[in-house]
């Protein structure tokens, strides 16, 4: 046996195998697992910037493409942490609807999906109110007066 690995024995019925497992592939595993955990981190993060792309283009049909996703970025910025929390409020009904084998789901995916898009509609109302008042406070703002020399005397 070899003292680079990690040593195995499997017994059987009428059989009986020695093994070394190299110590590589525990490595490989644990920077599997590392990546896979990091990359799930990332995944969430971006999933959750880009939840809102279909209410924002069902809401503004002239938006295209990267618009829509441009769009649904600046309208959680700052609210990811509201929505991660609002949806683990569901977390029992998605158990409820796993138990029920998808029975339960006709009630409360709906119901899950509609309280995203109410969610959609405070921000964007939100967000609509705010480009308003920026608008009328920007006309409200004293212009300044250049004056010039003249040559009037």
């Amino acid at each position: 046996m070899s003292n680079f690995g990690i040593s195995r024995r499997l017994n059987g019925p009428g059989f009986s195998l020695d093994y070394d497992v190299p110590s590589f592939v525990y490595w490989l595993l644990a920077i599997g697992i590392i990546l896979l955990v990091v990359f799930t981190f990332i995944y969430i993060i971006k999933w959750y910037k880009y939840i809102l792309v279909p209410f924002v283009g069902y809401n503004d049909q002239s938006l295209k493409g990267f618009q829509l996703i441009a769009k649904s970025r600046e309208l959680m910025v700052g609210h990811r942490w509201e929505l991660f929390v609002m949806q683990l409020s569901f977390f029992w009904w998605g158990l409820l609807t796993l138990i029920t084998l998808g029975l339960a789901g006709f009630y409360t995916i709906p119901y899950m999906v509609l309280t995203l898009a109410g969610y959609f509609d405070v921000l964007n109302d939100a967000q609509n109110k705010q480009s308003h008042l920026d608008d009328s406070n920007e006309q409200k703002k004293i212009q300044p007066i250049i004056l010039q020399p003249s040559n009037q005397i």
